[in-house]
Parts: C-alpha cells; structure tokens; sequence
C-alpha cells in the first residue's frame, strides 16, 4: 500500500502554508475555500492561494494542465486514509520499523492532530517527538525537525486553551531550533529579538542576522524586510546595493511591492 497520489505532497513537503505569502492556507479541516495546486513534476507540488499564484506565474510559461484546484475538506480525509496506510507499512515491517517510516507517520498524524484543532494534547505530543531527527534521516526528512520547531514556536506563542498557557522564552527558543530550515521560524524567532516587549530579551542585530537568515531561507516577508533595512539604513548600515538584491529576490516571486522598490532603486542608479 501506498499512501494516495493526490495526498502525496504531504509526506514531501511538511508544510500547510501558501508557497508565495509562508501564511496558512485554511482554517481547519472544515475550511472548503480552493487552494491552486501546481505540480512542477510528480514529486514537486506547490500549493498557493489563488490571489498569489496569480502573482507567482506572471512571465512564466505554466500549463494548465498542471494546475488544478484542491478542497482541503477533501484532503483531510486522504491524510487520514495516508497514516492508516503507514500504520499498516509499520505493523508489516520486519524487525523494528525505519526510523524515518515513523516520522513519516508522525508528520501525518500530527497534521490530521493539527489541521482538526480537536486533539491539542495529542498534536503536542506528537510535535515534541517530530522534533527529533534521526541520523538515518534523508536531507527531506530532516526538515522535520526545523518544521515541529515552529509548530512548537507557535504553540507557546499563544498557548492552548485548558491545555498550555503561553510561554514566549520557549516559543522564541523552538523559533531559533528551527531557523536552520525552516525559513518562517527564522522570521518569526527575527520579530521576537526585533520587537521590545515580545517576551525576550530585544537585541537589534541578532534580530538583523535572523531576519536575513529567513530571506536566505526564500521566505517573502523576511527578504522584503531586510531590504527594507538595507535600504532605510534601519538596524544595519545602508547598503542600496544590497537591498536591490532583496527586493529583486522578492520580486522574482511575484511580490508588487518588490517591482516598485526595485524600480524606484534603479531610478536612483543603484548599480544592478
């Protein structure tokens, strides 16, 4: 048994978050809104909201028989279907199952935990084991960790009703676990040292290296943002040049923001 084609990116790519904007895609697993799905080829698919695959595919030659529309009703009950099928593959494996089998299984269980906001213990259970790595991992299934990280960040950012109160010295210490990775946690482990008053202690350029970090990572807001500073001269010294670099490796995912600044800088003859 395999786990369903259609599902299959859930096991590839560990993450329910729009592949332009990094912001959820749904609300839960009764949330019935279209998402765009693109499957680059049969073991990449990226998934969008439409308003931001409208940005990501202009001046791309895309088929459209690549392109479809997924209803994560729907696709919540494919992942349960896909950890009843890794279940099976673990309790048929001889000898003691493959470590990365399990996490596998742990991935997809904890987003069925997650996605239906019905079993909070559980999904914490299930993070703070994901967070591990075993050493026999493949380089895909070590963004496991780094993604538990900010699942855990987010978890202590802002508690669980009757089950966790918020603790902002762990969330921003699971945000820094996972940077290494995961290019949201570096973001969000950036805001907290950037921001007085976030719970930690603030130290401005800590906050500057993660900020980039996250913008190396690929991450929208993080690569806007540190050209903003790069710009502004904001927490960093001005670097026009650099934050032509930024803006163009915003604007080369569709960002509208990121064409203005790029051609406002080239306006000013900043060297390209």
């Amino acid at each position: 048994m395999v786990p369903s084609a259609r599902s299959q990116f859930i096991l590839s790519i560990y993450s329910p978050y729009c592949s332009e904007c990094h912001d959820d895609l749904f609300s839960g697993a009764n949330d019935t809104r279209p998402v765009v799905r693109y499957r680059i080829d049969p073991g990449t698919t990226l998934l969008f909201h439409s308003t931001c695959f409208t940005g990501y595919k202009a001046g791309k030659q895309i088929s459209n028989d690549l392109v479809s529309e997924v209803n994560f009703s729907q696709l919540y009950t494919e992942i349960g279907q896909d950890v009843a099928v890794l279940t099976a593959e673990i309790a048929s494996s001889s000898g003691a199952p493959s470590p990365i089998l399990e996490n596998r299984l742990k991935l997809a269980s904890l987003y069925g935990a997650l996605w239906s906001r019905s079993q909070p213990e559980t999904a914490l259970s299930m993070l703070a084991s994901a967070a591990a790595v075993s050493p026999l991992a493949t380089e895909l299934d070590r963004a496991i960790p780094s993604v538990a990280h900010r699942y855990l960040g987010n978890v202590y950012l802002d508690g669980i009703p009757l089950v966790l109160d918020p603790d902002r010295a762990r969330a921003f210490d699971h945000f820094k676990r996972g940077r290494a990775t995961d290019g949201e946690a570096a973001y969000q482990a950036a805001l907290m040292r950037l921001k007085e008053g976030s719970g930690v202690e603030q130290n401005m350029d800590e906050g500057v290296e993660l900020m980039l970090q996250a913008a190396q990572l690929g991450h929208l807001k993080g690569a806007l943002t540190y050209a903003s500073y790069c710009e502004r001269g904001r927490h960093r010294p001005l670097d026009l040049e650099e934050a032509l670099k930024w803006y163009s490796s915003a604007a080369d995912r569709g960002s509208p923001l990121a064409h203005y600044k790029v051609g406002v800088l080239s306006l000013r003859g900043t060297p390209q």
